[in-house]
């Protein structure tokens, strides 16, 4: 498709071959990334990253790029999304329009 259209904070938005057209502003949905290690211990900052990098060598960054950029455009302003990136599995989630106090699961199954 070439062409898509999205209501975001009750304003009409239209995403044209790379070029966003808008008639108003509106606010991006807030998403993050939760790297999980097979403890169970969840990694949310980049220095927490930093120190297990090696173990997440085969997450495709690009493609968690694209999926932030497309993520933020369906999540709720009120709301956040969680990539949880699983050491144990090698699996990645996506936790869509969820409130503040959501904690992802600890283990991907």
């Amino acid at each position: 498709m070439d062409k898509y259209s999205a209501i975001l904070d009750c304003h009409y938005v239209f995403l044209a071959t790379n070029h966003w057209i808008s008639t108003m502003s509106f606010s991006y949905g807030n998403v993050n990334t939760l790297h999980i290690l097979k403890t169970g211990e969840v990694i949310s900052s980049h220095d927490q990253y930093q120190h297990v990098e090696d173990r997440f060598t085969w997450v495709d960054k690009p493609a968690i790029i694209s999926r932030i950029l497309r993520l933020r455009l369906i999540t709720e302003s009120h709301k956040r999304t969680i990539i949880a990136i699983y050491e144990d599995g090698q699996v990645i989630k996506e936790y869509v329009n969820v409130d503040d106090y959501f904690t992802p699961l600890l283990h991907a199954y």
